[in-house]
């Protein structure tokens, strides 16, 4: 059973940065959780984090489900290439993209 963590319409976040927070496994799930439901966040800085392999899976989770998505950064989080080349693959191919909007992932 999961909880909608984030579910407010009237909630619009379009930018968030959590670089440098020491974030692991358990809060990449939550955000993986975020990023599913998630209908306003265009831009996502998860720089400088402690996700690793782990993390990194558990965020492209919620990615998998996410059509609004622009920027995401995930770089300096200890990701193999693997992961990092998955990653990249999901955000470019599984996320909509409205009228030729750009978007950039950045991984390792």
């Amino acid at each position: 059973h999961e909880r909608v963590l984030v579910s407010n319409d009237t909630s619009i976040l379009s930018t968030l940065k959590i670089a440098g927070n020491k974030i692991r496994a358990e809060g990449a799930r939550t955000l993986g959780r975020i990023l599913k439901y998630n209908t306003s966040l265009e831009n996502l800085d998860l720089r400088m984090n402690l996700l690793h392999d782990e993390g990194g899976s558990l965020v492209m989770n919620g990615l998998h489900h996410n059509q609004t998505l622009k920027r995401l950064n995930l770089s300096c989080n200890s990701l193999s290439s693997m992961t990092s080349d998955s990653l990249c693959a999901v955000f470019e191919t599984s996320i909509g993209r409205p009228n030729g909007v750009a978007s950039t992932a950045t991984a390792s």
